[in-house]
C-alpha cells in the first residue's frame, strides 16, 4: 500500500514539473517583425563590410581580411562581439566566409599582441574581452568553412590565447592569477598614463572629482579598466 502511494506522489511530482516546465519555457516575442528585421539586415549589410581600404584609427593593429564591423565604414574589430556577429553572418550563406575572415583576423591580432583584445583600436589594445576564440573556431569548422589543415592552424593561436589567460609566471602579459589555484581573473596591461588618461575619459560618466591624487585616480581606472575586459564595463573607453 505504501509504495502504490509513493508511486501516486511521484508521478504527481513529475506530471507537475513537467506542466510547469511546458508554460515556462522561452516563447519568442515580436515574431511578426522578423521578416522585417531580415530585410533591413539584407538592405544594409554592406555600410558594415569593410576592409583594409576602410578608414582606421591610427595606432590601430592591422587587419588583413575583408570582414563586418560594428561600426559602420570603420575598420575596427572587437573581441568577444565577434563571436555574437557571427553567429549571425552563419545564417546566411553568402556572408559566411566573412565570419571566417573575422576569425583570422584575430588570429592576426594575437600574432601582432599575443592575445585577442577588446578592441583593435589603441584605446582597447590594454585589456581582452571575454575568451571567445575558441568557440567561434568550432563554430567556423563545424559550418564546413575550414579543413583540418585551418584547424591545425588555428590550435597554435588558441594554445597563444591559452597562455595569455592562464600564465601565472612573472613575464606574463596581465596579472590574471588568484590566490585560488587555477582560478583566474580579469585585469589590464596599462601603464600609468594609460590609466590617467583612462580616468579622464571616464570621470564624468561617474562623476569622479579631479581632486584625487594620481595614485588614487589610477586604482579607480585600473578597477574600471579590469571591469571592462570582462564585459560588463558601462563603456569604459571610446564610445
Amino acid at each position: 500500500m505504501n509504495r502504490i502511494i509513493l508511486l501516486i506522489f511521484v508521478g504527481f511530482v513529475v506530471f507537475s514539473c513537467e506542466k510547469g516546465l511546458q508554460s515556462s519555457r522561452y516563447k519568442p516575442k515580436f515574431t511578426s517583425e522578423w521578416n522585417t528585421v531580415e530585410q533591413k539586415i539584407l538592405d544594409t549589410w554592406k555600410q558594415s563590410k569593410v576592409d583594409s581600404t576602410a578608414w582606421q584609427m591610427p595606432g590601430s593593429l592591422q587587419l588583413p581580411l575583408t570582414y563586418f564591423s560594428i561600426h559602420p565604414d570603420r575598420n575596427v574589430l572587437f573581441g568577444w562581439d565577434t563571436y555574437f556577429t557571427n553567429e549571425g553572418l552563419l545564417f546566411v550563406d553568402s556572408f559566411k566566409v566573412y565570419a571566417r575572415n573575422a576569425v583570422e583576423n584575430q588570429f592576426a591580432e594575437i600574432e601582432q599582441i599575443g592575445y585577442v583584445p577588446n578592441s583593435s583600436e589603441p584605446w582597447g589594445i590594454n585589456r581582452s574581452q571575454p575568451p571567445y576564440l575558441s568557440m567561434s573556431v568550432r563554430r567556423i569548422y563545424e559550418t564546413d568553412l575550414a579543413d583540418k589543415e585551418w584547424l591545425a592552424k588555428a590550435f597554435g593561436f588558441l594554445k597563444k590565447e591559452y597562455t595569455f589567460w592562464t600564465d601565472t609566471s612573472s613575464s606574463a602579459i596581465e596579472t590574471h592569477k588568484t590566490p585560488v589555484l587555477g582560478l583566474q581573473r580579469y585585469s589590464n596591461c596599462a601603464g600609468k598614463e594609460e590609466l590617467l588618461k583612462f580616468y579622464d575619459e571616464i570621470k564624468h560618466r561617474f562623476d569622479f572629482p579631479d581632486s584625487l591624487s594620481d595614485d588614487k585616480k589610477i586604482a579607480l581606472a585600473n578597477a574600471w579598466m579590469t571591469e571592462a575586459e570582462s564585459g560588463m564595463g558601462k563603456k569604459g573607453g571610446k564610445p
